[in-house]
């Protein structure tokens, strides 16, 4: 696995660390559902690429409390703490996803102690409203819309 994807998952599993423990807190059943790592172990490049494209995007978690949801862990910008990024290819994905059951976003800045939910059709309309930074990630040429904690924290729920 090269570098910048080891680097990338271990900083996420933060995210999902810190989600997991939101859910004991609030005694929500939950399990890990996404493919990025499986029983104990990250699943190898050569096979993760021979994945249907639906399955590599499955969201991370899902969890139940009073309703069924697809949980997406995002963690902000580990130099900073202004911004979260999601990958536009991902985004569509996540849509269809979210035709199956509710997809949330769990967004989580341990710069600033503080993790907010956001359903996928905020996120969407920060994008489409134009209210977030476009780019390219430079190691694998995908790109990305850049979204400011400012409006994570406006649209979303602080839990």
């Amino acid at each position: 696995m090269d570098e910048a994807l080891q680097r990338r998952l271990e900083y996420g599993k933060i995210g999902e660390d810190a989600f997991e423990n939101f859910c004991k807190s609030n005694k929500m059943f939950y399990r890990q559902f996404g493919l990025t790592k499986m029983e104990g172990y990250y699943v190898p490049k050569e096979v993760f690429y021979k994945i249907p494209k639906l399955m590599q995007c499955s969201p991370d978690f899902w969890v139940v409390k009073n309703e069924f949801h697809f949980v997406e862990c995002k963690m902000a910008d580990k130099k900073s703490g202004t911004h979260v990024k999601i990958k536009e290819h991902d985004m569509a994905h996540y849509q269809q996803w979210g035709t199956v059951a509710s997809l949330l976003f769990y967004i989580h800045n341990p710069m600033y102690s503080e993790s907010y939910m956001l359903k996928l059709a905020d996120i969407e309309n920060i994008i489409s409203t134009g209210n977030c930074k476009e780019g390219m990630y430079e190691e694998n040429g995908k790109y990305f819309y850049e979204i400011d904690m400012d409006y994570v924290r406006m649209y979303g729920k602080k839990v």
